[in-house]
């Protein structure tokens, strides 16, 4: 899975692969696509490679101009990224004021990264939104080893992911078996707002390493 989130005010791309990248040849190829969709050196600023039993993820920041974003999505609908990558998912920071994105975010160092990606019904939207910036990633943010959460809006793929997307950075999987965890993921508007959504993923990743152009 190739990922190319954004940060604030930029756009991101998503791309997810049957196979793995690990070896030279794989990140290789990576790099060359990398550099075909940006051809810049100063648009792609960083690329971090992540594993997990389901698929691998890359996980890329972009620096972006206002309305660069169509030129990427015609680069990705033309680009033949043959057996190695199958969908692509481009994205846009949501703007909260109270979360802000940044490359800070993105701890090279061990950790694991949580994706979870959800469709809330056009009624339920609101909520939605209120739950996650005025409960769920503060709760979050009080269990240990946490770094930051982020989140974002789909605007376009070549596949029927879920419209929001919200990615936790962990320093172990140990958070998962805290008491602040499991609070912050059973709360009474937890349970309404995830029984109103109509497609969710989640993906538990563990990071890998950098990816250099």
């Amino acid at each position: 899975m190739f990922t190319l989130p954004a940060i604030e005010p930029h756009d991101g791309i998503q791309v997810a692969h049957p196979d793995r990248i690990h070896g030279e040849g794989k990140t290789c190829d990576i790099v060359n696509i990398l550099s075909r969709l940006i051809t810049s050196p100063d648009e792609l600023a960083l690329a971090l490679f992540y594993t997990s039993a389901e698929q691998d993820l890359l996980l890329c920041t972009v620096n972006l101009a206002e309305n660069s974003v169509l030129p990427l999505i015609y680069k990705l609908k033309g680009e033949d990224f043959g057996k190695m990558l199958a969908r692509w998912r481009v994205y846009e920071p949501l703007k909260t004021g109270k979360h802000p994105t940044g490359l800070e975010a993105y701890a090279c160092g061990p950790h694991i990264l949580v994706c979870n990606a959800m469709t809330p019904t056009a009624e339920r939207k609101e909520d939605f939104n209120r739950w996650y910036d005025e409960e769920h990633i503060a709760l979050l943010s009080e269990a240990p080893s946490w770094i930051r959460s982020m989140r974002y809006q789909l605007i376009e793929s070549n596949d029927e992911g879920p419209s929001y997307l919200a990615m936790h950075f962990w320093g172990n999987r140990a958070v998962f078996d805290s008491p602040q965890y499991k609070f912050a993921t059973t709360t009474p508007w937890k349970f309404k707002v995830v029984d109103n959504v109509v497609a969710k993923e989640r993906h538990v990743y563990d990071y890998d390493r950098e990816i250099k152009r």
